[in-house]
């Protein structure tokens, strides 16, 4: 069943994902639809999800389950990600790539680093303490709108920073 993303609860469950290419208004129109009927049929053990999903920027895609009414199974979780599958085998867009670390460059645009190159883009300056990283792990609604954007001394990358004070 769609839903609206902004109405769904608190508790909703949610996944990110990204795509390291941009995306185009064009693209997102394409994807949009898909992604409308994939919500409008999505079920777990045949019962219909409450979900809804939402584009934020040109990388990423918010996909979210009100689990109030039906809870995500394993097997929904799977039919999610075959979808994203066939979106990269159809249109050659991946959201499925999980080794890079969505950041806010100096410029302000979303840029992508390794996670093996983090400390090296630390050490090069490329990256800093107050650098706006892209929480992809959150998993709840509200996690989302508290934990989305972090900054890197205080996030998961602060390990690699000497004595931050941010």
């Amino acid at each position: 069943m769609l839903g609206t993303f902004s109405n769904l609860p608190s508790t909703s469950r949610v996944w990110v994902h990204y795509s390291i290419k941009e995306l185009t208004e064009t693209d997102k129109k394409e994807l949009g639809g898909l992604l409308d009927d994939f919500c409008k049929s999505w079920t777990a053990h045949n019962e219909a999800l409450v979900a809804a999903w939402k584009w934020e920027g040109s990388h990423f895609l918010f996909l979210g389950v009100d689990e109030s009414q039906v809870g995500a199974s394993g097997c929904s979780i799977d039919k999610s990600i075959r979808l994203l599958r066939e979106i990269e085998t159809q249109k050659g867009i991946s959201f499925l790539e999980r080794d890079a670390v969505p950041y806010k460059n100096n410029e302000g645009e979303i840029s992508f680093v390794k996670i093996l190159g983090m400390k090296a883009a630390i050490q090069a300056g490329t990256i800093h303490a107050n650098t706006i990283l892209f929480n992809t792990s959150v998993s709840e609604m509200l996690q989302l709108q508290n934990e989305w954007q972090q900054k890197a001394g205080k996030s998961w990358a602060k390990r690699y920073f000497p004595e931050v004070n941010v």
